[in-house]
């Protein structure tokens, strides 16, 4: 064999060094999330599916207690599996940012609904014994006047006399 026909390094008698590849990005890679967008006024601001007020943390609440993304589209009909991957994928993209709106909302809700229990627990007086009477003046059928347009039937304004005979 003649050194021409040897690969690199396989010469006769040749030492080569061995040389470290080192790898450095020419530029970064931005990943474009087609189906997800953020806009100011809907969901806080926070991740939506495009075009729709379905929130990426609900996806992934959806996700997380074990729903495939075929089980999330039939629970969430309005949404195509490619927005449901892509909702996913934004997740795990940007995991830690969700992971927070998601906890900020749960304390949210339960805060929420706490006051709200409050409110009316303070603010609701409980009956003991019997309600006072209320007096409700109603209209029966016999008090109706045939609408001459023939759409409905109006109440009366008039309500008959007590003890008064109908007919």
């Amino acid at each position: 064999m003649t050194e021409g026909n040897c690969g690199p390094g396989e010469g006769r008698g040749s030492v080569t060094a061995k040389k470290e590849l080192t790898w450095e990005p020419a530029m970064s890679v931005e990943i474009i999330h087609p189906y997800v967008t953020q806009v100011e006024g809907v969901a806080g601001g926070k991740p939506v599916i495009r075009g729709t007020r379905t929130p990426v943390r609900s996806i992934v609440a959806y996700h997380r207690v074990g729903n495939t993304p075929e089980e999330i589209q039939v629970k969430v009909p309005h949404l195509s599996l490619a927005q449901i991957y892509d909702a996913l994928s934004f997740y795990y993209d940007h995991q830690a940012d969700i992971d927070a709106d998601i906890e900020a909302n749960r304390e949210e809700y339960v805060r929420g609904t706490l006051d709200r229990w409050r409110t009316v627990s303070t603010s609701t007086k409980m009956w003991h014994g019997p309600r006072p009477a209320v007096s409700v003046a109603s209209t029966s059928s016999a008090h109706r006047k045939p609408d001459t347009s023939g759409s409905q039937m109006k109440t009366s304004s008039r309500l008959r006399p007590e003890g008064s005979a109908v007919g």
